[in-house]
């Protein structure tokens, strides 16, 4: 019985895998695409910089050369020092196995996009929500404002995003089993997104892992069970970040050593350089955060359901714990967008190496992230409340699905379409809960 139970959960993740396969090639083609082709010059630095420096720097890959040096701008450039091009990234093989390099971007892409749903799932799947749940929290992510805008301005950016989750799982496994193969893991999640060509990116998914890590050990030393085995955890998160910095070495050094001689050199970023094109309003980020129209992608849109299902993660009978530390994450990432307009870019600039890059309403990087997970965690949350036979619950769960709904169907000017999803997601979610899952 085991092993045939065993075999239907893997046949239904399989099926879970494949949708999402099938669901990123359609949403590429018909939401990404065809969007693209509606929108005046996307993207020039993908056509202007990616393009030209990545089918250069693998065709000297195909002749068995390593691409160390670009002879044809300037009087020279370092090509393995600028680390943009990902010459050592694994998933950059398309660029190897395909002579055309516009097509190696597109498939490059789609994997990404795809990954980026597949490693939501399994980590939502990992803290134990239901299979929907999962499949809620990887659509939300991968379709999120956020990689969407990746996929169409600067794959770099992309490539490294999608791996923040497989981090998250790994340090989950090594609490959960304490072994060396999860801090393996975790050094994959580590080394991954800065070999891909963003730092960052990478940048933020170390702050997010660091401190997912700190307040996972502070509540193990107040659980008897787990305090002995505090030593062992730390030196396994350890060893994932120092195993895979180490993997990176071969690109993170010849990068910073380039990167301490330009004008953007680490640490040497003003305010005004930081804001090269303007802080973000308030008005203006909570305006993309419901606007629901095709067009140019948004940073901080993750749809209008998940709007409306993170507030219900509040009543999980899950970790509580972990769903405060993502709300933090969601808040202080919203609050270090708008830079200027809030006391917390102070806090913002404190963080290491935070000053080196500009454009910080990119950390929305972790907004999306900690609201896709949220959001599975608030339809797991429905979905058990709707099963539970007394139906006590039911009341409990439902009166807060109504507070965001008049919330942003009152208080918040939106688009009609907007509207019509929220009213829709309101009405639907009731539903579940009064009528079953």
């Amino acid at each position: 019985m085991k092993e045939r139970g065993v075999s239907r959960e893997s046949v239904l993740d399989l099926a879970v895998f494949a949708a999402l396969a099938v669901g990123t090639l359609v949403f590429w083609q018909f939401r990404i695409v065809q969007t693209g082709y509606e929108l005046a010059a996307p993207s020039n630095d993908l056509f202007m910089q990616i393009y030209p420096m990545s089918h250069r720097a693998f065709a000297w890959w195909r002749d068995g050369q390593i691409p160390l040096w670009n002879p044809f701008q300037y009087c020279g450039v370092p090509l393995l020092a600028t680390v943009l091009y990902g010459i050592f990234y694994p998933l950059n093989v398309f660029y190897l196995l395909v002579p055309r390099t516009e097509v190696a971007i597109e498939c490059t892409v789609v994997l990404h996009l795809f990954a980026a749903g597949l490693f939501m799932y399994l980590y939502c799947r990992t803290i134990r929500l239901g299979r929907w749940a999962a499949v809620a929290g990887a659509v939300v992510f991968m379709w999120s404002g956020f990689l969407v805008l990746e996929a169409l301005w600067f794959t770099p950016a992309l490539s490294a995003a999608v791996w923040l989750p497989l981090g998250f799982l790994a340090i989950e496994k090594i609490f959960s089993d304490r072994r060396l193969r999860w801090a393996v893991l975790l050094a994959t999640a580590v080394a991954m997104p800065l070999l891909a060509g963003w730092l960052q990116t990478w940048l933020y998914s170390m702050y997010a892992l660091a401190a997912y890590s700190a307040v996972r050990l502070t509540a193990a030393w107040f659980r008897p069970g787990e305090r002995r085995h505090l030593v062992r955890l730390g030196g396994l998160l350890a060893a994932g970040a120092a195993i895979g910095l180490g993997l990176t070495a071969v690109q993170l050094l010849p990068t910073l050593e380039l990167q301490s001689l330009g004008p953007r050199r680490p640490g040497g970023l003003s305010i005004a350089q930081m804001l090269a094109y303007g802080p973000v309003a308030p008005g203006k980020l909570l305006a993309e955060t419901v606007d629901s129209r095709a067009g140019h992608p948004r940073f901080s849109y993750l749809g209008i359901l998940p709007l409306l299902l993170a507030p219900l993660a509040f009543c999980t009978r899950g970790d509580r714990v972990r769903v405060a530390f993502l709300w933090c994450v969601l808040l202080l990432s919203a609050g270090f967008a708008l830079t200027v307009h809030t006391p917390l870019f102070s806090l913002y600039r404190a963080l290491p190496a935070a000053t080196w890059f500009r454009i910080p309403n990119r950390i929305l990087f972790l907004y999306a992230f900690a609201g896709a997970v949220l959001s599975g965690i608030g339809l797991d949350t429905v979905m058990s409340a709707a099963r539970d036979r007394p139906g006590r619950r039911r009341w409990w769960v439902l009166g807060p699905i109504l507070l965001p709904g008049v919330f942003w169907l009152l208080a918040v000017n939106m688009p009609g379409r907007s509207r019509l999803y929220a009213v829709a997601g309101v009405i639907g979610i009731a539903a579940v809960l009064l009528l079953g899952p």
